[in-house]
């Protein structure tokens, strides 16, 4: 039962994560901003660096850490996209054998019935 409620779990997250792509960009944009300010603020050469420079370099990163978010966005959108459509449901692996049975089944009881015609007649 808890592999099916972390996989549940799992599922709320990327619908959160779909539902809200640009808070998602712009939360990992601020966060590569602030946490690559303060790597650069706390490091060994922390004092020889100008604020400035700090801002800058933080920046890039900051852009970095985005740029891969969107292209990981990218990805995660064109693999969600060319997904069959028969994964949306459940249970289709059980629908499909249910068909295939009824089928079978439907199938024996017409040949029963035309070879009791004909023996018959």
């Amino acid at each position: 039962s808890s592999s099916s409620s972390s996989s549940s779990d799992w599922n709320d997250a990327v619908d959160t994560i779909k539902r809200h792509k640009l808070r998602v960009v712009g939360g990992i944009w601020a966060c590569g901003m602030v946490g690559a300010f303060a790597f650069q603020s706390f490091g060994a050469r922390a004092a020889t660096k100008q604020t400035s420079v700090k801002i800058i370099h933080s920046r890039l990163y900051a852009q970095f850490a985005t740029l891969s978010a969107l292209v990981l966005g990218a990805g995660v959108e064109m693999i969600d996209r060319s997904a069959p459509a028969r994964a949306a449901v459940p249970d289709a692996d059980a629908a499909l054998e249910y068909a295939a049975t009824h089928r079978a089944r439907a199938t024996a009881r017409t040949a029963n019935a035309s070879n009791a015609n004909a023996s018959n007649a």
